[in-house]
């Protein structure tokens, strides 16, 4: 993940990672991963909930978030959106990388 985030930089692109978990088990996490990216700690799940993504309960989850992608351009809009259907529904970093070329002209 840290080289594919090195790789969006290059592109002026940045990544921010919404954690709906509490700061020291993010901090934790971040540490054992040697993450070098903003994350942003949800603790109260209001992020999350302003972008429609809380999955409350559900056979693969519970209060957490659908694993999701929001590209949101300069000017401030959502450009592009992709939101799982359940926890292992995740845009792959190849489509993610098609998406950033179709809304940036970047390769």
């Amino acid at each position: 993940m840290q080289q594919e985030y090195n790789n969006f930089q290059a592109k002026g692109i940045d990544l921010i990672i919404i954690f709906p978990q509490k700061r020291s088990i993010v901090e934790k996490f971040a540490k054992k991963n040697q993450f070098n990216m903003t994350l942003l700690v949800d603790e109260d799940r209001s992020v999350i909930k302003s972008f429609d993504v809380f999955h409350l309960i559900g056979i693969d989850a519970f209060r957490i978030a659908r694993p999701s992608v929001f590209f949101i351009n300069a000017e401030g809009k959502v450009a592009f959106a992709y939101i799982g259907k359940n926890q292992k529904d995740r845009l792959s970093i190849n489509e993610l990388n098609m998406q950033i070329e179709k809304e940036t002209g970047k390769n």
